[in-house]
């Protein structure tokens, strides 16, 4: 995803963005349904049960943090924003804390344009903020459809819902396949530790569940 799209984003409505796959928990531009994505965080469907599915899920979680800027400092702000290049982006927020937002054809640059949708509302439980957004972006070879959701909980950390191999996992934390990092997956019987150091391309992890370690 190019920075443009991660800082007009940003900018405008201080969320996180986040490049993955379409998980199906979410519903985009549909009406905010904080409840259904708290649901999704807190009960994944995968299971870890071999190094190959911790380094999947681990992969998987690093494809969607090198798109993330983790800068999202501010709120929503009501109004429709011109785009550098064309279209625009509108934004609804209200005193509940439920922002909505459309990206309408916002080219940041010729040939970079992109549509789509999302919201963020008070979460539910043990989650103070919920949301869920799709994006369609037309930029040469970043050219995909973007989805996500996540769930910030009342300690502060920020958990997302991670899909490999037809099973979903949440995980929270950091991790980067070019230099390691330390993360938590949750699947759908335990929460695994995990950290790892990558050099030259060369990953070199562990997860563990308290009882079980497992190694790559």
């Amino acid at each position: 995803m190019q920075k443009w799209t991660l800082l007009l984003f940003v900018m405008l409505t201080g969320l996180p963005f986040i490049q993955c796959k379409d998980d199906g928990e979410g519903n985009g531009g549909g009406a905010p349904n904080p409840a259904a994505v708290a649901d999704a965080v807190s009960n994944p469907s995968g299971t870890v049960a071999d190094a190959a599915t911790a380094q999947g899920v681990a992969e998987a979680f690093a494809a969607e943090m090198e798109s993330m800027s983790s800068t999202g400092a501010g709120a929503a702000q009501n109004g429709s924003f011109d785009c550098p290049n064309g279209g625009n982006i509108s934004v609804s927020a209200d005193a509940s804390g439920t922002g909505t937002f459309s990206y309408n054809s916002c080219c940041y640059e010729a040939g970079c344009c992109v549509d789509g949708d999302g919201w963020v509302a008070a979460g539910t439980g043990d989650y103070t903020l919920c949301a869920d957004y799709s994006l369609s972006l037309e930029c040469g070879e970043a050219s995909g459809s973007y989805s996500v959701d996540y769930c910030t909980s009342t300690d502060g950390n920020v958990w997302y819902v991670v899909e490999y191999s037809g099973a979903t996992y949440t995980c929270s934390g950091y991790y980067n396949s070019e230099t390691g990092g330390s993360w938590t997956i949750r699947d759908a019987n335990a929460t695994w530790e995990c950290q790892a150091t990558c050099t030259n391309g060369t990953c070199n992890g562990s997860c563990s569940d308290g009882t079980e370690t497992i190694t790559w």
